[in-house]
């Protein structure tokens, strides 16, 4: 038999103690809360919040947005249970907004000032652009000076709680035409007589990205997300058609008769191969009625644009790679366009893995033929594509925008020559100047896109025009003039608005006076029987001269009548 035997058995006591990680939040942001149980194993656990339960776990993380008391009750394995609280203070986040709304559109160099709004006792700011905090913009006002989404966070100092991100401003400062001028400066004109005046210049450069940019080609693949990419090298050559229709083409800026000088494709990626470049790059457009294409690659219609006088060869690189044309297109603002690109490496293909950016489009806007191993120019091929997309490159489109002028003020303007059809204001960059004799300033004003402007002033000088009466008076029969003895003849005209008056008298003529005045009087040499007379009269710069002339003629005398007797023979003799 065996001795009995005492065994103590001692039980401890549950125990815990609640903790929080930080107990000064801010509102929303995580805090870590520990039980730290001690006492007999295993535990279970029942977090509170005051009102509701929130967690059953050892440890807990919660975002309060208040000042929360957290109570965990913790049971041990003979049931006996305990709690414990921590209070987190939690101080709620400042506010932050832009007093200014977007969008806000402004013209060259025209900066717009952004003002922070926010609750914060002791504030601190900080603004983005694009997403992209901007290095050194801490004040409660910000300049923009450049276009982008801009937003605005704000950071307590008293609390270090900081805000959300204010709601985005969308600024854009758009380009301003170029230099502006008037021709002829200052226009000299008579009055009554119309003046043509030409605006020139005003034109606006505009560089701009049609597309997302949030898809990439695959660099290496034989299926269709090879494409769209005409910058490619894996195969040996690639021709690329990509539709673009009107409403894009206005979205960034363009208007009938803007000239499209150069594009750009974005490569995401450059390499794969020891030699990345591709050759005999050609690129054509056209307009076209086309509103979604098929497999069909259109063939005919092109206008060439860039590798047609020489074969081209480009080595892309990462970025964007810009084709400048050797001709500019000129869209007409009313059809689709049309763009080719195509190159011919005439090989097997270089292995390359040069990849694109990319987006989605709402129609079938891109077709794409690659080939290996072929002799054939790319360029001529007319068979079908390998692959229809609705995708297309992002493209950088680099143009020129006409500008839309007009003029001020209106009234003595013109839009024929001859002066009958009064301007009514609509843009042209031509009028004809007719307003009444004065000194004029007319200003021509080049609006391009967003109503930036540019304008240039024009001194109109009118000169009151010359008039001459319609005919000479004097006495057209020079005979009771003629000799030094006789009464002189005197002629006259009338006239206004002259510089000078030359008379034109017989050679020889004597007691001349009034040469270089509406009246002149002269004798006329002896013998002197028919001719002319005339005055010119020469108006003030710019109007011209008005010659009259008068017509002379020297009445013949009288036969001489002989009288006596008729019947001579009574007088026959000497006696």
């Amino acid at each position: 038999m065996s001795d009995p035997s005492t065994i103590e058995v001692t039980v401890q006591p549950v125990g815990a103690t609640a903790q929080a990680d930080n107990t000064t939040s801010c509102s929303g942001l995580a805090v870590n809360l520990s039980s730290n149980p001690t006492g007999g194993t295993p535990f279970t656990f029942s977090w509170s919040n005051g009102t509701t339960v929130i967690g059953t776990t050892e440890d807990l993380t919660v975002n309060p947005t208040a000042t929360t008391t957290f109570t965990v009750t913790v049971t041990d394995v003979c049931s006996n249970s305990i709690q414990s609280s921590v209070t987190v203070t939690v101080n709620p986040l400042p506010t932050a907004a832009i007093a200014e709304t977007g969008p806000i559109s402004l013209c060259q160099p025209a900066t717009q000032t952004l003002t922070a709004v926010t609750n914060a006792a002791s504030p601190s700011y900080s603004w983005s652009r694009n997403g992209e905090v901007i290095p050194g913009a801490t004040g409660a006002t910000y300049v923009v000076s450049e276009s982008g989404s801009y937003t605005l966070r704000v950071t307590d100092d008293a609390t270090n709680c900081a805000s959300v991100f204010s709601a985005a401003v969308s600024v854009t400062i758009n380009p301003v035409p170029a230099t502006l001028s008037v021709a002829p400066s200052p226009l000299n004109v008579c009055e009554n007589v119309p003046g043509l005046l030409t605006a020139s210049g005003g034109i606006t450069n505009i560089s701009a990205v049609l597309g997302a940019g949030d898809l990439t080609t695959t660099g290496n693949t034989t299926t269709s997300t090879l494409g769209p990419n005409p910058f490619q090298n894996y195969y040996g050559g690639t021709k690329q058609q990509m539709l673009f229709r009107v409403a894009e083409l206005q979205s960034l800026g363009m208007s009938a008769g803007s000239r499209i000088t150069s594009l750009g494709i974005n490569m995401v990626t450059v390499g794969g191969t020891t030699d990345p470049s591709i050759k005999k790059v050609k690129v054509k457009a056209q307009h076209t009625a086309l509103n979604v294409l098929t497999s069909s690659m259109v063939t005919t219609g092109w206008t060439n644009l860039f590798g047609f006088n020489s074969d081209v060869t480009i080595t892309p690189v990462v970025g964007i790679n810009t084709v400048d044309f050797d001709n500019d297109f000129v869209w007409n603002g009313t059809s689709n366009l049309l763009i080719e690109m195509n190159y011919s490496n005439q090989n097997s293909g270089n292995g390359g893995t040069n990849t694109a950016s990319y987006n989605s489009t709402s129609f079938a806007s891109t077709t794409f033929y690659r080939v290996d191993g072929t002799t054939q120019d790319l360029n001529a091929y007319t068979g079908s594509a390998t692959n229809l997309l609705s995708f297309r490159n992002d493209v950088t489109f680099n143009f020129v925008t006409l500008p839309s002028t007009t003029w001020t003020p209106i009234e003595g303007l013109y839009t024929d020559a001859a002066g009958t059809v009064a301007y009514s204001g609509t843009p042209t960059p031509t009028v004809y100047a007719k307003p009444a004799a004065g000194n004029y300033v007319y200003t021509a004003k080049a609006t391009g896109i967003a109503g930036c402007f540019v304008e240039a002033a024009v001194e109109v000088n009118v000169t009151p025009a010359l008039t001459v009466s319609a005919d000479i008076t004097g006495p057209t029969n020079p005979g009771a003039h003629i000799g030094n003895g006789s009464p002189v003849a005197t002629y006259v005209i009338t006239a206004d608005n002259y510089s000078n008056i030359t008379w034109t008298i017989p050679v020889g003529a004597t007691n001349v006076s009034g040469q270089g005045t509406t009246s002149i009087s002269f004798n006329y040499p002896v013998g002197y029987t028919t001719g002319t007379i005339s005055v010119t009269v020469d108006g003030n710069s710019p109007c011209g001269s008005i010659t009259r002339t008068l017509n002379l003629t020297c009445d013949a005398p009288s036969a001489p009548v002989v009288s006596g007797p008729v019947n001579v023979c009574t007088y026959v003799g000497t006696g």
